[in-house]
């Protein structure tokens, strides 16, 4: 794996570790969404408890602010943080535009092998 490159979304992405009993306060905009998957440990986020289940996907609502407390083991997560895109979308198997007509003339650009530099052979 190596470095994320041309993306046109602002994204970050982050391994979190917070220590047993700890507390940290994330700031955020509304107009980016928020995950964090937790894959060690327990504590808090906000009010929203997480045990020793790992494996648990967290969406946060829109606010300025989440905290996250460490519980006795600590806690370890990903955090995902991207800009909302907002919008209509549409798909029809493996490609996604935000409307039906887009979708009809990609799948046409496709055919024609001209579809987003695609050469037929």
């Amino acid at each position: 794996m190596g470095p994320v490159k041309d993306i046109v979304v602002p994204i970050r992405l982050l391994d979190v570790k917070i220590l047993p009993n700890s507390e940290y306060e994330m700031k955020t905009t509304p107009d980016f969404l928020l995950v964090a998957y937790v894959f060690e440990g327990n504590g808090f986020f906000t009010k929203d408890l997480v045990g020793n289940d790992c494996g648990k996907l967290i969406l946060f609502k829109d606010c300025d602010s989440h905290k996250v407390k460490g519980g006795e083991d600590g806690l370890r997560f990903m955090l995902f943080q991207g800009k909302r895109l907002l919008g209509s979308i549409a798909w029809r198997r493996p490609i996604v535009m935000n409307t039906q007509k887009e979708i009809d003339a990609a799948y046409i650009q496709l055919e024609e092998g001209s579809f987003i530099g695609v050469k037929r052979i």
